[in-house]
């Protein structure tokens, strides 16, 4: 309730995993599927941005808002194994959702200056065009190439 008395701009909470792929035997909970629908449901936001950046497509946190307008679902993969199941560009919601799940795979091995690219060129001019009253950031630890 803090959030609501208070009118916070900003809030930061470090949690491990993301849990987007709670579908299977690496995540139980889906922790940012979880703390989105709790902000749509109890401050009644009506626009959550999840920023997903890990090798592996967040498959579950896709699966969960693909037919949802309140929630754009952009997701930074890996191509190929990663993503062959759900997390090909043309993979961009259904029904209501339909142009809200944005899937950006990208090369093995791509450095910096891609991310910069994608986050610059694609996901910036989405965040500026939904306006998300939210963002969370689901992110996982072996997306780069040093990692």
């Amino acid at each position: 309730d803090y959030v609501k008395e208070n009118n916070a701009l900003a809030a930061v909470v470090l949690n491990r995993p993301p849990g987007h792929l709670a579908n299977n035997t690496i995540c139980i909970f889906n922790n940012i599927a979880v703390g989105a629908h709790y902000a749509l449901n109890k401050y009644d936001i009506e626009r959550i941005l999840i920023v997903d950046c890990d090798a592996h497509h967040g498959k579950h946190t896709q699966q969960v808002f693909y037919r949802s307008p309140k929630v754009v679902y952009f997701s930074m993969h890996i191509d190929g194994e990663y993503a062959k199941e759900s997390g090909m560009v043309e993979n961009d919601g259904e029904e209501d959702g339909k142009g809200y799940t944005f899937n950006i795979p990208y090369p093995p091995n791509m450095g910096d200056e891609g991310y910069e690219l994608i986050i610059d060129s694609l996901l910036v001019p989405v965040a500026y065009d939904f306006q998300p009253q939210l963002i969370l950031l689901s992110a996982g630890f072996d997306g780069h190439f040093n990692d």
